[in-house]
């Protein structure tokens, strides 16, 4: 079998571990690298590249720790896949989302949607900043009339967080 999954991390990860745990040639570790590489890929439909960060991180090191003298199987990999099937998951996606690069920040997805959309958004945002300072002054006046009311007190702190979480939103700068 000619692997075609080749490791950039011929020392650690899965490769490294392997051949230096099952004392392998290199041709052995790069066989059950691609071996390995090529069931993860099938199993999460993950492409070549992330896959190889993966058997090249430390979590690959783990896997690999896990293979015992008897060598790699593909029934050894389906239990290894099943038995790290939550952490597998977890890594491709931070990996896949790594690979993609970094996403639009809110002003250029803004600046994507239609005008109406956006005149939406910007007139639902004032809206609830009005709203919530009105929420507050009513409170707090509520409070005096009370004389001093915990409850309304309570409120009023909450209505002035949510104001404050709102004016630290990036949307109030952008639209």
């Amino acid at each position: 079998m000619k692997p075609s999954f080749l490791t950039n991390n011929p020392t650690w990860g899965f490769y490294g571990t392997i051949k230096t745990n099952l004392r392998l040639t290199d041709f052995q570790a790069a066989e059950s690298y691609a071996i390995a590489g090529k069931m993860i890929a099938e199993a999460y439909n993950a492409p070549e590249a992330a896959v190889v960060k993966l058997l090249d991180s430390s979590t690959g090191r783990h896997i690999a720790d896990q293979i015992d003298d008897r060598g790699l199987t593909e029934v050894r990999v389906e239990k290894l896949l099943k038995d790290w099937r939550g952490q597998l998951t977890r890594e491709l996606r931070d990996i896949l989302e790594e690979l993609a690069g970094p996403k639009p920040g809110l002003s250029a997805l803004l600046k994507q949607i239609p005008a109406a959309r956006h005149g939406e958004i910007r007139d639902a945002y004032y809206k609830a900043a009005e709203g919530l300072q009105a929420l507050r002054r009513a409170l707090q006046q509520a409070d005096a009339e009370a004389g001093g009311s915990t409850e309304f007190l309570a409120e009023f702190y909450l209505a002035a967080r949510a104001d404050d979480m709102l004016g630290r939103s990036k949307l109030g700068t952008l639209v």
